[in-house]
């Protein structure tokens, strides 16, 4: 669970999954070095790990602490990637590996309620990779989609043992999650979302107000990120020339992306 300055968030989500149906886990806390006694109130608390994963380590690097932690302890069979950020459903990790027993090899997701309806995933198809998003009210039983969002994922650690861990160099906070699933699908470890496990995801964090124009690209929090959008197309298209090529659709959406950005940084100049 990556956290960083929000300490009551965290401790109602840590207090409903260790209040759940399912006890048998240990919780590796890994934060970004908060200030506000995150850590502190957890030091001593069994089956709880924290880390303090510094000032620097953004969601992806955070989570990659705590996964590498959890494969060096060698104990586990699954990781629960959570973010703090959520309300659970008392049985959701009993849920899950409820799923995970009838799919071995495969990344478990619950459906995620949105604005939009209650959201289970993407899938890419044909040679343009067109985008179709899946809402659970069309589904009836877990479905594999190339990806979905990394707010709630169960992964075997066969799985990061073969296709490694989320990419931190070039994706530090967003484009993470799903270049992973994509990346992860391709050699055999899809990912299966849920329609009847339903979690609500606060309010995404808006890091529009750090926005500067000198930093657009390169800020890790920035919308248009330029080498977390590069990895996630090579991923996607299974390879840069390709996404050269055939993901315009892709580059049209960043462009629009870009100059929204870009106005905004104007704006508030």
């Amino acid at each position: 669970m990556p956290t960083f300055n929000r300490c009551q968030v965290t401790k109602q989500c840590v207090e409903r999954l260790t209040k759940g149906t399912y006890n048998d886990f240990d919780l590796i806390l890994c934060d970004s070095d908060s200030s506000d006694n995150t850590r502190e109130q957890y030091f001593g608390e069994k089956n709880i790990t924290v880390l303090n994963v510094g000032p620097t380590a953004w969601w992806t690097a955070a989570v990659n602490r705590g996964v590498s932690h959890a494969l060096t302890l060698g104990t586990y069979d699954y990781v629960l990637v959570l973010n703090d950020d959520i309300d659970v459903p008392p049985a959701l990790i009993e849920q899950l590996m409820g799923v995970a027993k009838n799919n071995p090899g495969k990344i478990i997701s619950p459906a995620q309620q949105s604005a939009t309806g209650v959201f289970l995933g993407m899938t890419y198809s044909k040679l343009l990779k067109n985008s179709k998003v899946i809402y659970a009210d069309s589904v009836k039983y877990p479905i594999e989609v190339h990806s979905t969002n990394g707010c709630c994922l169960l992964i075997p650690v066969e799985v990061f043992k073969t296709a490694g861990l989320f990419d931190e160099f070039n994706c530090p906070q967003l484009a993470a999650d799903v270049e992973f699933q994509i990346r992860a699908g391709k050699i055999g470890f899809p990912t299966v979302a849920c329609p009847e496990i339903v979690i609500v995801q606060h309010i995404n964090t808006n890091y529009y107000r750090k926005l500067k124009l000198g930093t657009l690209l390169t800020y890790e929090g920035s919308p248009v990120h330029l080498a977390a959008y590069l990895a996630h197309g090579r991923t996607l298209f299974n390879g840069s020339f390709r996404f050269a090529i055939f993901g315009f659709r892709y580059h049209y959406r960043y462009f629009k992306g870009f100059v929204k950005a870009v106005l905004f940084c104007l704006k508030g100049t």
